[in-house]
């Protein structure tokens, strides 16, 4: 009887562990052995996403500890093992803490598999480990049933089964799970990703923080999420992806407490997310609850890449061959001309346009101080007394050449003529000024169909305002040639009656600092030709004050 039980186990433990267990070993196994190997078989099986086989395997192995009165590591192994699975294979977590807390009972000193665990799977074990620490909570464990004698070990059958995939959905937050989310595989080149997570209620939250790096990176950047509905969310942005234009994103979430201390994490430092940035993605767009999908970034020329920086010409630029030109163009008739099908979106940075010169006419009015003055061209005698008001400016004239110092930054001069538009010959036709502007450009980009920029001037020069007075219609000439009004007492000439109106050009400079908004909207995306529309103000001092305002348009040229 004795030699048929033997060979019943030696035939048992062949089967369970195939070909790496012989004879002698098989003949020298115990229970304990045996219900590690099926512990083995299991967790195998766990690995090829079997996950229904790998609990029939557990379950068998516990049966086999009742039965024999297997307790200790091999009993706290089997009731982890079974633990992990109901946790990471079926979300089952209340059953996984049940299980955690009888491994942590049957053996204090039993631990995780590492290779086979996760975050949240740790978060669990640790909060049954925390349970059956209090006293009396391993009152009620399972102990072995008293049975007859041991009979031979039965041999399992090994039936095979069809692979179980694991649950794609999520579900509700278990009341002993810490976070719910759900990684992001893979992203399209040069478009942000989302990051999405959602806290256990139950848990008092003082912050969230994604980190994150780039394949080849050895540091994670972190960025502090922000609430969001159900949970908390951040996005790893443009200023990224332009920037390292990378294969891959590896990330974690670390969740702290309200005194800053660590909660846990979704994901590790050492065993983080990873997320493949792909030509072309195989799955749906990941974006954040209730929100479209992340639109892709603009394309840049990184500073690093000397290829991307090679110059190049394009929109009707003088070439010599289709090597001279940026991508998308083509030399047609000596000029670089955009192909049928083109992208402007792919050339380099050397093509992007860098001087800019708008050719503009306009008008505006002055802010002048009172002052009491002799126009050139007056009749009466006496000075004139003119009160502080406003004057028209009549028209003017501008042109600019602008360089590109980087892409949202222009430096350049200007030169501005006033038109006094007085025929008499009392003054000159146009005024000269000249300025010198910095411009920021406020929005708008290289390639969008309109811009905004700022611009600020300092420079030289003299503007010139129309000011109406009143002057006497009545003349007489003295003697000596000398003209005069008409005037009983010729004290004063507003005694007069019936004076006319007249005008004089007021002047107002040397020095003039000016500041105002310009818009540039192009005809063509990208190209060459555009029209300029201007708000200016300047300030003119040295020796005459005045405050002027321009308002201006004209058509505006880049290359």
């Amino acid at each position: 009887m004795r030699r048929i039980s033997s060979i019943a186990i030696c035939v048992s433990l062949l089967v369970l562990g195939g070909s790496s267990v012989g004879p002698r070993d098989a003949l020298a196994q115990s229970p304990g052995a045996t219900v590690l190997q099926l512990n083995q078989q299991a967790m195998a099986a766990y690995g090829g996403l079997q996950i229904s086989r790998a609990l029939e395997l557990l379950t068998q192995a516990e049966a086999m500890c009742r039965q024999y009165r297997v307790g200790g590591m091999a009993l706290a192994r089997t009731y982890a093992n079974m633990g992990l699975v109901e946790a990471a294979g079926l979300s089952n977590n209340a059953a996984a803490m049940h299980h955690f807390k009888l491994a942590v009972c049957a053996d204090p000193n039993v631990t995780i598999d590492p290779l086979s665990s996760t975050p949240d799977v740790e978060v669990l074990f640790n909060m049954a480990r925390a349970q059956a620490q209090s006293p009396g909570a391993c009152r009620g464990v399972p102990q072995a049933k008293p049975l007859p004698p041991p009979q031979p070990l039965p041999i399992p059958r090994v039936v095979p089964r069809p692979k179980v995939q694991p649950k794609q959905a999520p579900v509700p937050i278990q009341a002993s799970q810490l976070t719910r989310h759900l990684p992001v595989p893979q992203q399209q080149r040069l478009v942000p990703v989302p990051v999405f997570v959602e806290i256990n209620p139950v848990v008092e939250v003082g912050s969230v923080t994604l980190f994150y790096r780039t394949l080849g990176e050895r540091v994670f950047q972190q960025i502090p999420m922000t609430p969001m509905k159900s949970g908390y969310a951040a996005t790893i942005g443009c200023d990224v992806l332009q920037t390292f234009d990378p294969t891959g994103i590896e990330y974690y979430i670390a969740v702290y407490g309200t005194n800053q201390q660590l909660v846990g994490t979704s994901g590790t430092e050492a065993e983080p997310f990873q997320v493949a940035i792909v030509a072309q993605r195989t799955g749906p767009e990941p974006s954040l609850p209730g929100l479209p999908a992340p639109s892709a970034c603009v394309e840049e020329c990184p500073p690093w890449n000397p290829d991307c920086n090679k110059l190049c010409k394009k929109d009707y630029s003088m070439c010599d061959s289709s090597a001279d030109c940026c991508t998308g163009y083509t030399c047609v008739e000596e000029k670089c001309t955009l192909t049928e099908g083109g992208s402007e979106g792919n050339d380099r940075s050397g093509g992007k346009k860098h001087v800019r010169i708008p050719i503009v006419a306009g008008t505006g009015f002055g802010i002048l101080p009172a002052e009491t003055t002799r126009a050139y061209n007056q009749v009466a005698s006496s000075d004139l007394s003119l009160a502080a008001g406003t004057a028209w400016d009549k028209f003017h004239g501008r042109i600019g050449l602008l360089f590109h110092l980087t892409p949202d930054m222009l430096l350049g001069v200007g030169f501005r003529a006033d038109m006094a538009l007085d025929f008499n010959g009392d003054v000159p036709f146009l005024r000269p000024a000249f300025i010198a502007n910095f411009g920021y450009r406020v929005a708008g980009k290289d390639r969008s169909p309109a811009e905004l920029w700022t611009l600020f001037g300092l420079g030289g020069g003299q503007f010139q305002h129309r000011v109406s007075y009143k002057d006497c219609r009545t003349q007489t000439r003295s003697p000596s040639g000398n003209i005069s009004c008409t005037n009983v007492d010729d004290r004063d000439i507003w005694t007069q009656e019936d004076p006319f109106s007249q005008n004089y050009f007021r002047k107002a400079g040397y020095v003039i600092v000016e500041a105002g908004l310009e818009t540039n909207l192009w005809f063509k995306k990208g190209g060459a030709f555009g029209w300029n529309f201007g708000l200016l103000a300047d300030l003119l001092v040295a020796p005459n004050f005045a405050v002027n305002f321009d308002v201006q348009s004209g058509p505006v040229l880049r290359f």
